[in-house]
């Protein structure tokens, strides 16, 4: 009887002394909204006025396609009946290299800018945990998914300012 008592008390001081490794501290949960962040980096500008200025070129040569087009549609209406056979031929070949560039450039350029956004979102991706592991951060999420939030654990403009520290 008396060895019981012994244990209890033993096990009683045990699982009393072992209650502070048993508590847990709150997390620490910011989160950023990821629209602001990825239009506040400055690669996302710079990459945004390197696609305008090659789309700009992809409409210049569109607009001297059209230009082409178009005289030569007047030189179709000029012509007899049995001179047209041979220019309207040429002309709808035109039309179809126009629809092809049309849409070539329009691929292109979706395609640029899906690898250009791939890489950004990498570099935002890698700062954000940077960020959060130096400073102790164990959640980050994106505004996107929260119903509510207090604007004091939003870190999108801290995780700009890191980005942009990069320059």
């Amino acid at each position: 009887m008396r060895w019981i008592k012994i244990i209890t008390l033993i096990s009683f001081a045990i699982m009393i002394s072992a209650q502070p490794l048993f508590a847990q501290r709150p997390p620490r949960i910011a989160y950023i909204n990821a629209a602001k962040v990825f239009d506040g980096y400055h690669k996302t500008k710079e990459a945004d006025q390197n696609l305008e200025k090659e789309g700009k070129k992809k409409n210049t040569e569109r607009e001297r396609l059209v230009k082409e087009i178009n005289k030569l549609k007047d030189e179709v209406e000029l012509l007899s009946q049995k001179a047209r056979g041979k220019k309207e031929t040429i002309l709808n070949e035109k039309l179809r290299g126009l629809q092809d560039f049309d849409n070539e450039a329009k691929l292109s350029l979706q395609r640029k800018r899906n690898d250009m956004v791939k890489v950004i979102l990498k570099e935002i991706d890698d700062v954000i945990k940077a960020y959060g592991s130096k400073n102790g951060f164990d959640i980050i999420m994106d505004s996107r998914v929260l119903l509510h939030a207090n604007v004091e654990l939003d870190i999108s403009d801290d995780i700009v300012r890191e980005l942009n520290k990069k320059r």
